[in-house]
């Protein structure tokens, strides 16, 4: 508002004749708006309102012939703090408080909304004393900025070091002053709210076309190709602060930090103990059906020095958590977009891996089948082994895996598989109705024990029975490993399989008399075994029992099984009297009787029927259980 407009709006019967700067001195108001002049030009200039009450507290301080005036405004607490000052240090006015219990010269302000003038500050009992000596105040004019009835600030003029009465004339022209000043002060805050909010859309404006422009960065990535590691570097590089990418469990996949901003400190890692835990953490980590984002406050307990934002988005494996570390710049509500959109490109592209996974999992297992079931056409044989992508010199062992009177299913096989000797590993198929597993045979030394460990996941709805093949090299003999693989199962089932959690045989180890066994069936294996050792079943002749199975095993070396058994070469000796004492049996040179021996032996191991001793060393199977 300029300066003759202001005069424009005062009636012509109270300005002068000509072309004068200023109204006349007779009317009381003319100071005024002369003061005002400045004001409304600090509001032409677009001035934040903090500048606007400055400008009118040296108007005020001017017009009443002072020294010094300060400017309160209302806070959220009932009280009024120092915002403006003439004539004093500003920073020391912005933490004055007023308006509290025992300054009752604001509350009259208040109570009045008009002007109170105190002559003497140091007695007057509306003061508080103690602070008029300390900015020694003599005499004090209070004067309210109003607006619709509410008092929205408030000046507070004195002339430090002497009393200066405040007399009608000049409360007057205050009274007049900050009426005018209240229309320029609201004018400010509203113009001041009004930038504020067109910034703000401006702003998120700026951040959604950001985050539109990630999404399209993010999936031509993820379509060439890109792992959680790539779209994190890509997420780091297009935002500017370092994240990380967790799936589920909170497990840590990936970080990346801008490639501008080098040392830039990382997100926490949700899965450490230190800041799982962690209450601020909670409802942000939550799954839900759709993405969210959270932005979480520094827990210094928990070793997050600083804010957090964390996105969240899918559900099973391809759950999906990005954190970003506020880093160069503070997170705002509407980064939380970027956020979600973010990590949805994450889970979308986990959930696409993983179907992918899936699909080929399943094309694999049904070449698998073909190559196991022996497939006679060669063009279908040839396009199975070409789908397994097995290579010519590769080691593999076929393993069948059953339940004894249920049905096991084969994802739940290929997990337990899977979770022992990984995934890369093992290939699950389904068989004739059972399941069989093909396995690298890359530590063939500690194969059984996984096997059985992997068995052991198994047994929630009853024992488990597998067998092992021998080794295949390559995609031929797969139908034959198979064959052995099923001829030892059915020969572990028939002999016992049902009375441990877990067997586990080994088709080598039972040899060509895996054939035998499976027709014979329990009642005749058992009928062999008591005609074959006799007396050796007998619980005190464990320890015998126990050296014949040492001997089978070491090809009846007595010094072999006496070093293995800590025990001198003639106690091995006596022993084997007393064994062919109580069996029958000529094992010291007979070679049938060796045969029927280590036949009746490889019965009872798979019976669970062996001396602990002897089954602690048999390498014949692996047990588990009772």
């Amino acid at each position: 508002m300029s300066r003759r407009s202001v005069l424009q709006a005062v009636p012509d019967t109270i300005l002068p004749a000509g072309d004068q700067a200023a109204v006349a001195p007779a009317a009381p108001f003319a100071p005024a708006l002369q003061a005002f002049e400045v004001v409304a030009q600090a509001l032409h200039e677009e001035r934040p309102p903090a500048e606007v009450l400055r400008v009118s507290a040296a108007q005020m301080a001017a017009l009443l012939r002072v020294s010094r005036c300060l400017v309160f405004v209302p806070d959220d607490v009932g009280t009024f703090r120092g915002n403006a000052a003439v004539g004093a240090d500003e920073p020391h006015v912005q933490r004055l408080v007023s308006g509290l219990e025992a300054d009752r010269l604001t509350r009259a302000v208040l109570e009045t909304a008009d002007v109170v003038a105190i002559d003497d500050a140091r007695r007057d009992e509306r003061t508080v004393r103690s602070a008029m000596r300390t900015w020694d105040v003599h005499s004090v004019l209070g004067v309210p900025v109003v607006d619709r009835g509410d008092v929205i600030a408030i000046f507070f003029a004195d002339e430090p070091g002497h009393r200066h009465p405040f007399g009608c004339a000049e409360r007057q022209l205050a009274r007049t002053f900050a009426g005018l000043v209240s229309v320029a002060y609201v004018q400010s805050r509203t113009a001041e709210a009004a930038r504020r909010a067109v910034a703000a859309a401006r702003a998120e404006s700026v951040v959604l076309r950001r985050a539109m422009g990630i999404d399209e960065r993010l999936w031509a990535a993820a379509l060439m190709g890109a792992d959680d590691h790539g779209l994190a570097q890509v997420i780091a590089d297009a935002t500017g602060w370092p994240c990380a990418v967790h799936g589920r469990g909170l497990q840590r996949l990936a970080t990346a930090t801008p490639g501008q901003a080098e040392g830039a400190p990382l997100p926490c890692d949700l899965a450490d103990p230190r800041v799982h835990g962690a209450p601020e953490l909670a409802e942000a980590v939550v799954p839900g059906e759709r993405p969210a984002a959270s932005i979480v406050a520094p827990v210094l307990g928990g070793g997050l020095p600083h804010r957090m934002l964390i996105a969240r988005a899918g559900q099973g494996e391809g759950e999906r958590f990005l954190v970003f570390s506020e880093y160069g710049r503070r997170f705002h509500a509407v980064d939380r977009s970027i956020g979600r959109r973010a990590v949805a490109v994450l889970a979308a592209r986990a959930q696409m891996v993983r179907q992918a996974v899936e699909a080929d999992d399943e094309l694999r297992a049904a070449a698998l089948a073909e190559l196991l079931a022996g497939e006679a056409d060669p063009a279908r044989h040839a396009r199975a082994a070409s789908v397994l992508a097995v290579a010519d010199d590769a080691r593999s062992i076929v393993c069948t895996v059953a339940r004894p009177g249920k049905a096991l299913d084969q994802s739940a096989a290929q997990a337990a598989f899977a979770a022992v000797l990984g995934p890369e590993r093992v290939l699950a198929c389904t068989v004739g109705g059972g399941t069989s597993v093909l396995l690298t045979a890359d530590a063939a030394a500690d194969l059984r024990a996984d096997v059985t460990a992997a068995c052991r996941r198994l047994t929630d709805e009853g024992p488990v029975v597998a067998a092992l093949s021998g080794e295949i090299t390559g995609c031929r003999g797969l139908a034959a490993g198979q064959e052995e693989a099923a001829e030892a199962l059915a020969c572990a089932t028939a002999l016992g399989g049902t009375r441990r959690d877990v067997v586990v045989v080994d088709a080598d180890d039972l040899g060509p008399g895996r054939t035998l066994l499976a027709a014979a069936g329990a009642a005749g294996a058992e009928r062999f075994v008591t005609r074959t050792l006799g007396g050796l079943l007998d619980p005190a002749a464990a320890s015998l029992l126990a050296t014949l199975e040492h001997l089978s095993r070491h090809a009846w070396n007595v010094r072999a099984a006496a070093e293995e058994l800590d025990v001198h070469e003639n106690t091995i000796r006596y022993r084997l009297g007393r064994i062919e004492e109580l069996s029958g049996l000529c094992v010291r040179g007979d070679a049938r009787a060796q045969m029927e021996a280590r036949l009746a032996l490889l019965i009872l191991g798979l019976m669970g029927r062996l001396p602990a001793e002897a089954d602690a060393g048999a390498v014949s199977l692996q047990a588990g259980g009772a």
